[in-house]
């Protein structure tokens, strides 16, 4: 990261006198809140008002905040209330720190988002922003803040472990591993804890405002921390030069520990990062620095008289605490970091000594390495530093709350700003009425106006910077004026149009996020230099008003038959026709379906012309069979209807209509028969030629007597649950339909016959047979039935699909892997590119990709491998094999948990590996967080043990596989390395009495057979390979073998690789297509 050689060049409040302005600013010491966060964290977002106003915006009235049952109201009550008082009435259901949305008496909806919070929750209720400390049992806490900190009470602090009884959610901490450091200071984000410990003893705070200062920590040098509204800010006074001379500023070492956090250093430029244990950045850090009071104060006229922390005095009103000043000497600080990759490290800085000591330094000396989160939602980009970030106003001049726009003359600065906005819920398909964006503008070069533009753009983070700023995309608008230079121009709000920009982004694509970029059109002139508040109630602000009306009803049927748009129509008859469609409302307001129907000859009067209720979504209207003629061709349509009377547009889509030809005969049950499975003579002596688990032929004809008329055939197996899927046409049937029993011993195939108007025989036809058992257990792995594993893959379109295998790993083209009770699940028959009876293997925006895993028999019984599911619902499944090469869905069975085991939600990692502990039943082995974990005893419902192997380090590791690789009837264990990325081989042991493996000498290397983890293979990062699964032996040597997805370098490509003794063997190409989007294998 580039360094900022000066914070104190802003000619915006030096290079002349100011004229007294019309409204107040911030003060000196309230900008040491908002100083870069010396260990402090801020996440995303930032604090404080400059108290000057409110923007130009329609207020609604105050809303009542719940229903009467005591929910938070949703958006179907608020625009229930809005209607009936005539004024707006806000949605709290979607209310967070930035958002409000209000439901309007128009029926319309109003969201107002800011770039900085304005509220937080506390107890379950949310507050406004409030950073004035007050005292606890642990310490110190602001009243109302997004992310919660304490400020520990030195030496009256609570023993570690103890905790107050406030409504903050708490976890207990890691304890310190060196009783040299005090607790400093605790911050908490979304359950996560973090705690900085000072080297050393520390003293009762002195409270003032936001602000806790702890005097003497070591002679003459006082620390300083400041609450924000999304975490603290942090810095080190030293106040002379006898403090400066002391030894224990050579190096200031900090102690950050966390029970789920970890830290880590980039040598190269200081930066230090904090990620959760999904490896996910929540923190960081840039590089420390530190400055003298050798500048002049940075002050202008008009300015308002000190916050609560600057008027008391001492400490807190220096005016360093702004920051470098102009002329202040100044320089980084070194940082280094014991610990890195765990929750317990030792962050330690070395000030410049030439600095703290030099002859020339003028005290109080500040230093201050700072520590952000990541939830702050603007930065500005400076030509003169180009490498250096200033995110959430840090590491500009005092650690700023406004962004810059322009050129500034007297430093040569040239300066653009990006505010990310975010809302709760998309409005996705909503029409926006009006949206406008608000800014307050702080400071101009003058009266004299001069043009801004603003853009959308990609996203910003801390890594943006001049030299890495993110792509433009949509210009929004561009704008002349000039505020806050005197009274004659004082400080306002600015307007922008955003409609064309919020219906593009918020309300076709149904995005929650929307950056934009404020810029000098011409950024050669200081004419152009502008501020803006950039957080607190004044920050940049997006108001939008939509409407929503219902969506276009779907699922249109005839007695439970779809939509026919196209000759030759369906044909209905044999008893009353029932209408049906479903439809929704985004404001949860669906009130009817509409449904018109007339004979195609005959328009008018319509047989139906007029609403049915359908408040949840579906609705039908049951017409009597007097209605219609035999013969006669008839039409329908639907649309929706909302509780303002706004109405969908008609379905089917498009200018079409449904139709169908009305018949009222039905034929009599068909006649069955069966070589392959002969039916049953009574006494249970029939048994099948075909065992289970191959399918065979049924031959089914019409009636010889009564079937005059018969067009298709329906069956079902064991229930008479007759649907589209299985049916079959008259000349199939004559031919023989190839049928699945689903059961070994005895099935009932029931068979109804159906004319073209679908009158189905009164009675089904039941065939009564029995399926000889299969004479042997499917191989591990193998659901073919041909010895060999196979491979389980969810696809880029979120279904489940099988390839079968080779014994030399080579792959076939995929199957259609589960189905529901014979329904296809993948069928898209509508072609909108989503499976018609939805996502299974992925959640309902086709991500979350379930975790998958076949190896063994669980259901017991059939010797048919099952997979195992930990699906997007959190819960853990057991999918029957159906003996087919297929799964059926209905069938799956949930998987109960021993009372230790871990949620199943929160697993990562599943990897079923058969019997290994010789006790017939097939175990899983899983990883949640850093823990490993096998799940032993199932028996048909529920695993009866849990066993925890290891509670560290697997966050950084991948399951590969188990299975016998040196033929001593133990399995061992191949795994993933991320921090080598190597594969390594653990040896297990046999169990006591030589039978199966011992589970513990899987638990670490030094408890396995060899007291070693070996190297398997090598270079295998996540680059070159980001998808593997392993699979029993599939080349029949007894060894496990690795299915892979290469990377970017390869193209995608799948690999197989042979297992081996030592070391797996060289790799072979058994897919050249791109497998990189698949979501999951196993």
């Amino acid at each position: 990261m580039g360094r900022l050689p000066s914070r104190g060049g802003d000619s915006s409040t030096v290079e002349r006198p100011r004229i007294t302005r019309g409204l107040p600013r911030r003060t000196t010491a309230g900008v040491a809140a908002v100083l870069a966060a010396a260990l402090g964290v801020t996440l995303l977002m930032p604090d404080g008002d400059d108290g000057s106003g409110s923007p130009p915006e329609r207020k609604p009235a105050k809303a009542d905040t719940a229903r009467s049952g005591g929910e938070p109201l949703d958006e179907k009550a608020a625009r229930e209330k809005a209607m009936r008082t005539g004024k707006p009435v806000e949605v709290v259901a979607l209310r967070d720190a930035t958002s409000t949305t209000h439901a309007l008496p128009s029926g319309k909806f109003r969201l107002s988002t800011q770039a900085a919070p304005v509220r937080a929750q506390v107890d379950g209720e949310w507050l406004p922003i409030d950073t004035t400390l007050k005292k606890t049992d642990d310490g110190w806490r602001p009243k109302a803040t997004v992310n919660p900190v304490t400020f520990h009470s030195g030496k009256t602090m609570k023993k570690k472990g103890e905790r107050s009884s406030r409504g903050y959610a708490r976890i207990p901490l890691a304890k310190s591993p060196d009783s040299k450091y005090t607790d400093l200071a605790t911050f908490t984000a979304e359950g996560r804890e973090l705690t900085v410990g000072w080297p050393g003893e520390l003293p009762e705070p002195e409270v003032s405002g936001a602000s806790a200062l702890y005097k003497n920590v070591l002679d003459g040098v006082d620390l300083l921390l400041t609450a924000r509204d999304t975490g603290f800010t942090h810095v080190l006074v030293v106040h002379n030069a006898q403090a400066a001379a002391n030894p224990a500023l050579a190096k200031i070492s900090y102690q950050l520990s966390s029970p789920d956090l970890s830290f880590s250093l980039n040598d190269k430029n200081d930066v230090l990062t904090v990620k959760d244990p999904q490896g996910v950045e929540v923190g960081g850090s840039p590089s420390p620095f530190m400055w003298d009071s050798s500048g002049k104060p940075a002050v202008t006229q008009g300015e308002p008289a000190q916050d609560a922390a600057a008027k008391a005095g001492g400490t807190f009103a220096l005016t360093g605490l702004l920051g470098p000043q102009i002329g202040t000497k100044r320089a980084p600080a070194d940082a280094s970091l014991t610990g890195g990759g765990t929750g317990t490290a030792v962050l330690s800085v070395a000030p410049d000594q030439g600095l703290l000591t030099g002859k020339e330094t003028v005290y109080p000396v500040f230093i201050d390495p700072p520590l952000y989160g990541k939830t702050a939602a603007w930065t500005t980009a400076y030509e003169r530093y180009p490498t250096t970030s200033f995110w959430d106003g840090a590491n500009f001049n005092s650690g700023t709350t406004e962004g810059r726009v322009g050129y500034e003359s007297t430093t040569g600065g040239l300066s653009r700003s990006f505010y990310r906005l975010t809302w709760k819920s998309s409005i996705k398909g909503a029409t926006i009425s009006d949206a406008l964006f608000t800014f307050r503008q702080t400071y101009s070069w003058s009266c004299t106006a001069s043009e801004m533009e603003v853009h959308q753009t990609d996203d910003i983070s801390t890594a943006t910077t001049w030299r890495e700023q993110p792509t433009t995309r949509t210009h929004i608008g561009t704008k002349n004026f000039a505020h806050g230079w005197n009274s004659s121009c004082p400080d306002a709000y600015v307007t922008y149009d955003g409609k064309s920009i919020a219906q593009t982004v918020a309300a076709n694509a149904g995005e929650t996020k929307l950056t934009i970029r404020m810029k000098a059109k011409s950024e050669t002139s200081a004419n152009s230099w502008k501020k803006f508040v950039a957080e607190g109630a004044s920050a940049p602000k997006l108001d939008i008003e939509y409407t929503r009306p219902p969506k276009e009803p779907t699922g249109l049927t005839v007695n439970g038959r779809a939509c026919d748009t196209t000759s030759p129509y369906t044909t209905y008859g044999k008893g009353n026709l029932t209408f049906a469609a479903t439809s929704s409302d985004p404001d949860g307001d669906l009130k009817s379906l509409h449904f018109q129907i007339w004979r195609s000859d005959a328009p008018t009067p319509k047989i139906f012309d007029n609403i049915v209720p359908a408040p949840s979504g579906p609705g039908s209207k049951n017409i009597d069979k007097s209605n219609f003629v035999n013969g006669k061709t008839y039409y329908w349509q639907v649309k929706a209807v909302d509780g303002a009377g706004t109405s969908s547009t008609y379905a089917p889509p498009g200018t079409g209509t449904c139709r169908f030809v009305y018949d009222d005969t039905a034929p009599a049950s068909p006649d069955v028969t069966s070589a392959d499975f002969p039916e049953d003579d009574g006494n249970g002596g029939k048994w099948s030629v075909k065992p289970f688990g191959t399918a065979g032929k049924f031959i089914i004809k019409p009636a010889a007597s009564g079937g005059t008329g018969t067009d298709k055939f329906y069956w079902s197996f064991n229930r008479e649950s007759f649907v589209a899927e299985r049916s079959a046409t008259v000349a199939q049937g004559a031919a023989g339909i190839t049928l699945s029993p689903p059961n070994a011993g005895p099935n009932i195939l029931y068979v109804k016959a159906a004319d073209a108007a679908g009158n189905m025989s009164l009675t089904s036809t039941r065939y009564t047979h029995y399926v000889t058992p299969r004479d042997k257990a499917d191989a591990p792995g193998d659901v073919t039935g041909d010895g060999t594993p196979d491979l389980y893959v969810i696809d880029a379109t979120g279904d489940l699909r099988l390839y079968p295998a080779e014994p030399n790993g080579d792959l076939h083209s995929s199957l259609a892997a589960a189905h529901d009770d014979g329904k296809a699940i993948e069928l898209d028959a509508d072609d909108d590119g989503k499976p018609d009876y939805g996502y299974h293997w992925v959640d309902a925006n086709g991500n979350n990709p379930a975790l998958i895993t076949h190896n063994g028999d669980f259901t017991g019984g059939d010797g048919v491998q099952d997979l195992v599911a930990r699906m997007p619902d959190g819960k853990l499944y057991i999918y029957r094999g159906d003996g087919y090469g297929s799964l059926d869905v209905s069938k799956r069975v949930e998987v109960h948990m021993p009372s230790n085991a871990p949620p199943t939600s929160s697993l990562t990692q599943i990897l079923a590996v058969g019997d290994i502990t010789n006790d017939k039943l097939p175990e899983v082995f899983a990883t949640a967080g850093d823990a490993l974990w096998v799940f032993t005893g199932y028996t048909g419902a529920a695993f009866d043990t849990a066993i925890q192997l290891s509670a560290t380090a697997w966050t950084n590791r991948d399951l590969v596989s188990l299975g016998d690789h040196d033929n001593d009837g133990a399995a061992d264990m191949v795994w993933r390395d991320f921090n080598t990325n190597r594969l390594l081989l653990r040896h297990g042991k046999p169990a006591t009495g030589g039978a199966g493996t011992d589970l513990l000498s899987l638990a670490s290397a030094v408890a396995s057979k060899n007291g070693i983890d070996a190297q398997y293979g090598t270079n295998w990062t996540t680059a070159v390979i980001p998808l593997m699964t392993g699979t029993p032996d599939v080349n029949k040597d007894g060894i496990p073998e690795i299915w892979a997805v290469t990377g970017a370098a390869d193209v995608g490509i799948v690999r197989f690789y042979p297992g081996g003794a030592t070391a797996h063997g060289a790799p072979v190409g058994v897919i050249s297509s791109d497998w990189r989007t698949k979501k999951a294998l196993g």
